[in-house]
């Protein structure tokens, strides 16, 4: 866990909008991931080239980096003490109620998908943030499988980090796991009617998400549910999976042809399974051509907004 060249640009971008840190908490001890001579440029840019520190650049921790921002102070929050946190708590269970509201600003660098009970996880993170205060969650969203219990979906957020759960999300990105990577805003799901959908090569996808506490309420007080399935269920909402106008010729054709000659379907499939040993590198090719030009990112502008 720790801060990569996006989340650390996401601070130092948020300091430069005036956004003061004030009493922050990082989820475990936050490795630096980003050199020296990038953090200086990532200042440069934003305009805060005199906060530079070469002795905050240089530390193991993120607690330098973050005071240097200016944070009045910075807790760490962990399950042991083994990397010697401020605070032991297993964020598994609810989280004593000396810490609710406490913080300006959670940073969380990678822990959450290694949280098996991720919705009180989640909850302890909301609670543990002053109204007015920020969270900031970043983690995995595809192609690493096997790295933690889950890869998140950007409807989970938009979800949970929701109105009537005391949150509003400000910002939700992805990006390709490597540094200036091209990074793409992602909208609500409930916004563009339709799932946030993408399937990507062999680059990891990284997801950073900003949410600010706009009201002290009790988190999941109703469990969130995805927004298409609560639409689906509204009698005069448009069905969300239906086709679009620009595949609606091709679908049509192509179902008409399987019920009007169900025996030529029967035989293309008598072939391919006979054959399935010579069709499969035609049909491994033939899907990744289908799911690129479905799934990719660059063309899907408007659930992934290229920034």
């Amino acid at each position: 866990m720790g801060l990569n060249w996006h989340s650390m640009n996401l601070l130092i971008e948020a300091r430069s909008e005036g956004i003061e840190l004030g009493r922050v908490l990082t989820i475990g001890r936050l490795n630096i991931f980003v050199s020296k001579p990038k953090i200086r440029q990532m200042l440069i840019a934003n305009g805060l080239e005199n906060l530079y520190r070469d002795e905050a650049a240089s530390a193991k921790y993120a607690e330098p980096i973050l005071e240097m921002l200016g944070a009045s102070k910075v807790d760490s929050l962990d399950a042991s003490d083994y990397e010697g946190a401020t605070l032991i708590a297993n964020l598994n269970k609810p989280i004593s109620e000396d810490l609710y509201s406490r913080y300006d600003l959670i940073v969380d660098g990678g822990t959450i998908e290694h949280i098996f009970n991720l919705p009180t996880a989640l909850s302890n993170l909301m609670k543990m943030v002053k109204p007015g205060g920020r969270l900031v969650v970043c983690t995995m969203a595809n192609n690493y499988f096997g790295h933690g219990f889950y890869q998140i979906s950007p409807e989970l957020f938009y979800r949970a980090l929701s109105p009537e759960n005391g949150f509003e999300v400000e910002q939700l990105v992805v990006h390709e796991d490597f540094d200036f990577a091209p990074i793409y805003d992602v909208p609500d799901p409930k916004d563009v009617l339709s799932r946030i959908e993408m399937c990507s090569d062999w680059a990891g996808l990284k997801m950073d998400v900003q949410a600010k506490r706009i009201s002290e309420v009790e988190p999941f007080t109703t469990a969130p549910q995805q927004s298409d399935y609560t639409t689906n269920w509204d009698a005069d909402a448009i069905p969300k999976n239906a086709p679009t106008a620009g595949n609606q010729g091709a679908f049509s054709i192509k179902n008409y042809l399987k019920q009007a000659m169900p025996q030529l379907l029967e035989l293309k499939h008598r072939l391919l399974w006979r054959f399935r040993r010579q069709f499969t590198p035609f049909m491994r090719i033939s899907h990744n051509i289908r799911r690129r030009r479905q799934f990719a990112m660059n063309n899907q502008p408007v659930k992934f907004r290229k920034r």
